[in-house]
């Protein structure tokens, strides 16, 4: 089994919550950040759409892009950084970003002036491995993978892994309404667009950083066939989204039927909604009398990139605060060109039994 990832901070920005702390309780009580945005669909009625914006002071400089997504991200990655303490120069950032076919012009090509932007944000210097992750909602399980090789070559003893996106742009909001994903009176299983980030402070064993009582087990990646995904004009599968599940079983050493609940980033979609519900009946077998689920999407829309650190989030602090349905949570993420993912959020001591 490989070394498990313990988590020793975590930070959040949403549309239910400046904190983790805040983003956390909110969706425990479904409350949802959603009100009409300033953009409107395109038509005759021309009605505002409604999105998910984090309720934070907005100065003109926020209006670029770019500059948004990097004060979300700092926001996020200064609390991780106060409740863990990492060494500056001995921490990696691993960011997941947008995925490539979201082209913006005042974003592509940019990774690197994004993580400039941050590290000026915050005073922060970085290991130089630090780099962006352009892989969508499913980044941050591949940046959990990089972080473990990380830590385990001795280069860095701390990584900071999570993600910061933004749909609420001229540009993401005309392709959605254009392929008639938009949540709307005549698109009922649509997405609501959102804005946030998310940040998880890992590191491995015999670290010297105070570290939570959770930890990150095993890790599972997968590609589904480009012919059948929410790009393409082909049918979900989940032939991939199963593969993820059972390589982050079999990276934890783990059977299926020790998860007791699983979060997944599903928007309201029906393509994902079809794909996580064909994966559910291929690999848990076990008999339970129920298997719950929580998609924080529910409260906070779509926030691409940083959905899966949120996963990891939610997961962890519903066990430490002892209101989650179990102590072994699977996390679930997906791409829209295809990536899939898995990970095991778990209580070491429920592994023990």
């Amino acid at each position: 089994m490989t070394d498990p990832l313990l988590l020793v901070g975590c930070g959040a920005v949403t549309s239910v919550g400046l904190t983790a702390a805040q983003t956390c309780a909110a969706i425990r009580c479904a409350l949802a950040g959603f009100e009409e945005s300033d953009f409107f669909f395109e038509g005759v009625d021309g009605d505002p759409i409604v999105a998910a914006r984090v309720p934070s002071p907005r100065s003109p400089q926020d209006e670029h892009p770019l500059n948004r997504v990097a004060k979300l991200a700092a926001h996020a990655i200064r609390e991780c950084i106060q409740e863990g303490k990492p060494t500056p120069g001995r921490t990696a950032l691993l960011i997941g970003w947008r995925e490539p076919w979201r082209e913006h012009p005042e974003w592509d090509g940019k990774e690197d002036e994004l993580l400039r932007r941050i590290e000026r944000r915050l005073d922060f210097r970085f290991h130089p491995s630090s780099r962006v992750i352009p892989s969508g909602r499913a980044s941050v399980f591949q940046a959990l993978v990089e972080a473990r090789d990380l830590l385990k070559s001795g280069n860095v003893n701390c990584c900071l892994v999570g993600g910061a996106d933004s749909f609420l742009n001229e540009e993401d909001l005309t392709r959605l309404e254009g392929s008639f994903r938009l949540k709307s009176p005549d698109i009922p299983q649509g997405l609501i667009p959102g804005e946030g980030a998310a940040f998880l402070a890992v590191a491995s064993g015999g670290t010297s950083l105070k570290t939570r009582r959770m930890s990150i087990r095993g890790i599972g990646l997968s590609k589904e066939d480009a012919a059948h995904t929410v790009m393409s004009a082909g049918h979900p599968t989940g032939r991939a989204l199963i593969s993820a599940l059972h390589a982050a079983l079999s990276d934890a050493q783990l059977p299926e039927s020790i998860v007791s609940w699983r979060l997944s980033d599903l928007n309201g979609e029906f393509y994902g909604a079809i794909d996580s519900l064909l994966a559910l009946s291929r690999v848990y077998r076990t008999r339970r009398d129920r298997l719950e689920i929580c998609h924080p999407a529910d409260c906070v829309g779509e926030i691409g990139a940083a959905a899966g650190a949120l996963l990891i989030i939610v997961a962890a602090t519903a066990m430490e605060k002892g209101y989650a349905p179990g102590l072994v949570a699977m996390c679930e993420g997906s791409s829209d060109s295809g990536m899939r993912a898995a990970c095991l959020v778990a209580d070491p001591a429920a592994l023990k039994r």
